[in-house]
């Protein structure tokens, strides 16, 4: 075989999206942060159940699309100012 030859398939794995526990490391941490605030912090400790939902829900949003989550963070965080 050819090293110029670039018609080896690569596998589906490669070129997926790493997830960490299958949600963007940007939730993990949003939902890290707000667990660690409200439950340690402010002594909530029911806020384990609204955790638990807030990560299913995310599971579940982003298992057709890995990128979902992060198209919804940028489109709160950044003004659409259209510039002439």
């Amino acid at each position: 075989m050819d090293t110029t030859d670039y018609s080896i398939p690569i596998r589906k794995s490669l070129q997926g999206r790493q997830l960490l526990l299958g949600i963007p490391s940007t939730a993990v941490l949003v939902l890290f942060i707000i667990g660690v605030l409200t439950i340690y912090l402010a002594q909530i400790q029911i806020f384990w159940g609204v955790i638990a939902l807030l990560y299913i829900a995310a599971k579940l949003l982003t298992k057709k699309d890995p990128y979902l989550i992060d198209i919804v963070f940028y489109a709160l965080m950044y003004d659409d100012v259209y510039l002439p």
